[in-house]
């Protein structure tokens, strides 16, 4: 029964994973989205979201990097 659970775990702990770095890649995307379109002030508010989803991202990673 322990093993089921730590399989349980591990699917959990990698769900987890894929999450973050879906939000380090969507903030990447959209950052660079709105660089292309060229408003200034789309530039600051898209990029400052972006930029927040990708420290959130990397900062929900750090625990598995042993950081």
């Amino acid at each position: 029964m322990d093993n089921l659970h730590d399989l349980n775990r591990f699917f959990a702990n990698l769900q987890f994973d894929w999450q973050s770095i879906l939000m380090i890649i969507a903030g990447a995307l959209v950052l660079y989205i709105a660089f292309r379109i060229g408003a200034f002030i789309l530039k600051i508010l898209v990029g400052l979201a972006a930029i927040a989803l990708v420290v959130i991202g990397i900062i929900k990673l750090l625990p598995y990097l042993g950081l």
